[in-house]
Formats: C-alpha cells, sequence, structure tokens
C-alpha cells in the first residue's frame, strides 16, 4: 500500500510541470477573458464594471453573428477541401511511381513557408495588374478578377488556406497508409475486389482515428485563422472576410475596446469547442470517413 502511494505521488510530482503549463497557458488566459468581459475596459483608460452589458451588446450586434457564420464557413469548406484533396493525393503518392520522393517533398512545401511568407506570394499573385493569375486569364481571353475586392475576396482566402493546409493531410494520410499490411490488398484483390473498393473498406477504416486527430487539430487551426487574413484583406472589404479571429483583434486593438473584444472571445470558445466535440465523436463512430 505505500509502494501504491508512492508511485502515485511520483506520478503527481512528473505530471506536476505539464498541469502548470496548462493552467498558464490556458486556464490563467480563459479565466482572465471571462473576468474582463465584465468590464467596459478601452486602451489607455480605466475599467469600469458594467455587469452583462457586454454580453447583452455582443449578442445584439449583426457583426458579430456575421462573423461567427462566415468563420463556421470558411473553417469547413477548408477543412472538407484539404480533407478530400489530402486524401486523393496521398493515395496517388502511395503508389509506386518514377519520382516518388521528389514528388513528396515538393507537396509539403507550402506547408514550409512562414505565413507572412504564404501572404506575400499570394498577394503579388492576386495583383489586379501585374499578378500571374490575371495575366493567365487574360492570356486565355478572359478578363483579370479583382481576388482581394468584395465579391472575390473570401474564395481567395480559402485557396490560400487549402493551398497551405492540405499538405498536413497528406503526410499524415501517407504515414496511416504506409503502415497497412499489403496483404489486406493481395487478399482484397483475389477476392475481386476493385482499387474504390479497397479504399473503401480497408483504406478508410484503418485510417479512421488518423483522420479524426487530423480533422481535429485543421479545425482548432483554421477556425483561429488570422495572419493570412488580416495580411491579405485586413478582415475587408466590407467585412467580407472579417472573421471571429479577425474581430477580435481589430475591437481590441482597432477601436481600442479590451471588454467587449474579451466578450466576443468567450462567446465564441463555446461555440467552437461544441462543434469540435461533436465531429470528433461523429468521426470516431465512423459516421463521417
Amino acid at each position: 500500500m505505500k509502494l501504491e502511494r508512492k508511485e502515485t505521488l511520483i506520478a503527481y510530482i512528473i505530471n506536476l510541470p505539464v498541469v502548470a503549463l496548462l493552467i498558464g497557458l490556458l486556464v490563467f488566459p480563459t479565466s482572465y477573458l471571462f473576468f474582463m468581459s465584465f468590464f467596459e475596459k478601452r486602451i489607455g483608460a480605466p475599467e469600469k464594471f458594467v455587469q452583462f452589458k457586454n454580453y447583452i451588446s455582443v449578442l445584439l450586434d449583426p457583426l458579430f453573428y456575421n462573423s461567427l457564420l462566415l468563420t463556421l464557413f470558411f473553417t469547413f469548406v477548408c477543412v472538407f477541401i484539404k480533407l478530400i484533396l489530402g486524401l486523393y493525393v496521398a493515395t496517388l503518392l502511395n503508389r509506386k511511381f518514377k519520382g516518388k520522393g521528389i514528388a513528396r517533398s515538393l507537396i509539403i512545401i507550402p506547408w514550409t513557408f512562414p505565413l507572412f511568407v504564404d501572404a506575400l506570394i499570394w498577394y503579388s499573385l492576386y495583383d489586379t495588374t501585374s499578378g500571374a493569375l490575371n495575366i493567365l486569364l487574360e492570356s486565355i481571353g478572359l478578363k483579370g478578377i479583382n481576388w482581394l475586392g468584395p465579391e472575390y475576396a473570401l474564395l481567395s482566402i480559402i485557396i490560400v488556406n487549402i493551398w497551405k493546409g492540405f499538405p498536413f493531410y497528406v503526410l499524415n494520410f501517407l504515414a496511416g497508409m504506409e503502415s497497412i499490411p499489403s496483404e489486406l490488398y493481395e487478399s482484397a484483390e483475389i477476392d475481386g475486389a476493385g482499387g474504390g473498393a479497397k479504399f473503401l473498406y480497408i483504406t478508410l477504416p484503418i485510417l479512421k482515428y488518423v483522420i479524426l486527430v487530423t480533422v481535429s487539430l485543421s479545425l482548432i487551426w483554421t477556425f483561429e485563422e488570422f495572419e493570412t487574413i488580416y495580411l491579405l484583406t485586413g478582415g475587408g472589404p466590407g467585412n467580407r472576410t472579417t472573421t471571429i479571429p479577425i474581430l477580435i483583434y481589430l475591437t481590441a486593438f482597432g477601436a481600442g475596446n479590451i471588454g467587449y473584444s474579451s466578450t466576443i472571445a468567450i462567446i465564441a470558445l463555446p461555440i467552437f469547442l461544441v462543434i469540435i466535440y461533436n465531429l470528433s465523436k461523429m468521426l470516431a463512430k465512423g459516421e463521417i470517413a
């Protein structure tokens, strides 16, 4: 009994730094945000306790709902396309062909770039006068597009997010596919299964938990996407790309309203966590994939 208590105590001591780190990185900042959400606090001015005024204002603010719906749309479109594209490319790269190593190396290049480099690359591509995309369109007789204008700004940031993020899916899916015993595919071929059947009944079920982890991480990263959107559009034009992270930033540092921006974050957090939880359950049960 004493030995068990000693081992338990050692386990607590070993895990104490991790718990302290989680408290420092997660619990304390979230608690402080929650605390500040009850105050009217502007940069350079003392805070004023306003009870639930910030919550009422946020819940009555059309811009908040617009940003929330925009964030959810942006997140799910990007994650869904990255999932499909990642599975497709990983399946292609899992085959034997010449230059396989080079192809795999090239695929991960977008994922290795710093975010500001991604924004710089795509900003130059989207340029209305000298951008490569419009030059290409005009070379085939089509009219150039104002990629960062009101009509196409959201599509443009979706393209950048997919380009940046899908290599992460490819790497994870490739690692999972390479761990699948080849005997399973050989047995399926003997039974007359085609490529589609092998993918559906062998590859996908075995990759289920790899997909779960990959999609969950990607949901978090995509939902909180800030740098690329801010550098390309700044949330504009006309709030067309004002996602929740952009709204929080503009409210806190643009308008200088720390209390109101804290309230937005506190209200959005549980909504996001519920979505992550439910989607993870669906993936784990095999309802998706």
